[in-house]
């Protein structure tokens, strides 16, 4: 049986005017039974019972279809099915999430209770309903491989500055980091939202009109009417949601124009962009990103400024042994003051210089 444990010992399961009864695989609405099919509910209990965290879909289809294989076409029908009889999306309800490459989330509040009603919120693992540990699973944020390095300052800024501006650009030259210092960004803002962190990449598009349709698709939003679009995006943001926009500036009109709608209209919506340029924005605030910092020629403590520490830990990523010292120091300084200390040029040369023996001990 799906039903693991922890969801086992709890009685009735409410959200919205729904009730869910695990041990009796029954589900209410207002008291009335809904019909629906075995899968569909098993799928519902999975992800019930892991509400705020984000079920992938090789777990879904694992523990649902244990007896037979099949692909994700049948999980896509099932979850099709289930958003309807819940109305998920209709009159701004928001049951289920589809968390781009990763899975599904149940992100809807929740109220259990034991037999007997003694209170059972932490048997589907949270003691309030969408916790601080669970809203960091709400996000399709890359997942962090390594440590971002040297800007913690920006880091600190950034943050104090998302606490009075709901839109804030990161602008910079091409390879400054703009995209991995709002990821980071991101990352740490996301116990503020609960309806979570979404990343929309720009990159790809070249139709300012498909603008609209990446973010509803990042969010998991139908567009049936792509006239209405800002309208059916903004009545998916039930809870306080950070959109981070990136790589705008070859898109910024049609960009500035679907923030600024939705800014408007969606009250608990908080935007940061990626972009060389600003977006014009009237709410915009622009945060210049800098390139790391410089040692001068023939610094003595060269690793403690930021291209530095940078170009030596990409190094040392590259070939295992790499360090900075007495024979090398003055080559590395040159490079990382002939680069200006743009990110993205110095992980280039250090990997390249690293893997080819250049500056090595």
């Amino acid at each position: 049986m799906l039903i693991m444990d922890t969801i086992a010992t709890v009685d009735v399961i409410s959200f919205g005017p729904f009730s869910l009864y695990p041990r009796r695989r029954r589900l209410e609405r207002d008291g009335a039974p809904v019909k629906l099919g075995g899968r569909s509910l098993d799928i519902l209990l999975a992800l019930v019972e892991r509400a705020g965290s984000v079920v992938s879909k090789s777990d879904l289809l694992a523990r649902v279809w244990q007896d037979v294989t099949v692909d994700e076409s049948a999980l896509r029908v099932h979850m099709a099915s289930l958003r309807k009889t819940l109305g998920d999306g209709h009159d701004g309800a928001r049951y289920l999430a589809n968390v781009s490459g990763r899975g599904y989330a149940f992100v809807a509040d929740i109220a259990a209770a034991e037999a007997g009603g003694a209170s059972a919120a932490s048997a589907v693992g949270e003691t309030e309903s969408t916790t601080e540990k669970a809203v960091t699973n709400l996000t399709n944020l890359p997942r962090k491989l390594t440590p971002i390095i040297s800007r913690d300052a920006e880091l600190a800024a950034l943050q104090d500055l998302t606490d009075h501006h709901r839109l804030v650009t990161l602008a910079g030259m091409g390879g400054i980091g703009k995209t991995r210092l709002a990821i980071e960004l991101g990352r740490k803002l996301a116990p503020r939202f609960g309806g979570g962190v979404w990343l929309v990449d720009l990159a790809p598009l070249t139709d300012p009109a498909l603008v609209p349709s990446a973010a509803a698709a990042v969010l998991g939003v139908s567009l049936t009417n792509p006239d209405k679009a800002v309208e059916i995006i903004a009545a998916a943001l039930t809870k306080p949601t950070l959109l981070i926009f990136d790589n705008c500036e070859h898109l910024a009109g049609a960009v500035a124009s679907l923030i600024d709608a939705l800014l408007q209209v969606a009250t608990g919506l908080s935007v940061i962009a990626t972009s060389q340029v600003p977006l014009r924005v009237p709410p915009e605030h622009v945060f210049v990103v800098t390139p790391l910092a410089l040692p001068p020629s023939g610094a003595a403590e060269a690793q403690r400024f930021g291209a530095v520490e940078l170009f030596v830990a990409r190094g040392q990523a590259a070939m295992r042994g790499f360090q900075l010292n007495g024979a090398n120091a003055a080559g590395v300084i040159e490079i990382c003051r002939r680069l200006e200390g743009i990110p993205l040029a110095l992980e280039m040369a250090a990997a390249r210089s690293a893997s080819r023996g250049y500056t090595r001990i």
